[in-house]
């Protein structure tokens, strides 16, 4: 999946343009640029707050599902956390197995799983090919 042309597909279909989702977010023109270009990797807590302020679910806005379930939505790395742990266990992996298919060290993945660090936006959409059916939208309630 690519973030940046679901991004981009998001602010063409509703008519956002990158200076006013700059505006609303709350920083540069040259940052939203560079995620919409592909330049840089989007923050999920950047994620967080455009399907906050445009209430469009993250499944939604990356169009992992076509049907708008949005909710507010609150970072907390603990209940993140628990509920990578909880993924990784239904699907009987070790946190070995799943770093690997993301191309991440054991520990930084745990530590996403221990609700130490956020997790990543380019892991987690990585996580959609081991997962499935997966929300991201999920992962925050």
């Amino acid at each position: 999946m690519d973030i940046a042309n679901q991004l981009r597909n998001f602010c063409e279909t509703h008519e956002i343009k990158q200076k006013d989702l700059a505006t609303e977010l709350g920083i540069s023109y040259k940052t939203v640029s560079g995620w919409i270009n592909n330049h840089d990797n989007i923050p999920l807590k950047r994620l967080v707050d455009i399907s906050n302020i445009y209430k469009i679910s993250i499944d939604n806005l990356l169009g992992i599902n076509r049907i708008n379930n949005y909710s507010f939505i609150t970072i907390d790395k603990k209940i993140i956390g628990c509920n990578l742990r909880k993924l990784r266990k239904q699907s009987n992996m070790t946190i070995e197995q799943v770093s690997k298919k993301i191309n991440i060290s054991s520990s930084t993945y745990c530590d996403y799983e221990n609700g130490k660090n956020l997790i990543k936006t380019v892991y987690l959409v990585n996580l959609l090919s081991i997962y499935e059916p997966f929300s991201i939208d999920n992962l925050f309630r």
